[in-house]
C-alpha cells in the first residue's frame, strides 16, 4: 500500500487494520463455541478478511 501522509490514506490503513483485528477475534471466539456458533464466527471472520482485502486493493489501485 502506498504510504502517504494523506489523512484519507491513514484512515483507510487504520480501517483495514481494525477489520483484520476483528476477523482474528472472531476466529479466536470460534474456538470456544459449539458447531453452529463456530460456523457463524468463521463466516464473520472470512467476511471481514474479504472486506479488508478489498479495501487494501482499492487503496493500492487508487493512490490519489
Amino acid at each position: 500500500m502506498n504510504d502517504t501522509n494523506h489523512p484519507r490514506d491513514r484512515l483507510l490503513r487504520e480501517a483495514i487494520k481494525e477489520y483484520r483485528r476483528m476477523a482474528e477475534g472472531a476466529k479466536n471466539d470460534a474456538e470456544h463455541c459449539l458447531n453452529a456458533e463456530r460456523d457463524h464466527y468463521l463466516a464473520v471472520s472470512k467476511s471481514l478478511v474479504g472486506l479488508a482485502d478489498m479495501l487494501q486493493g482499492r487503496a493500492i489501485s487508487n493512490p490519489s
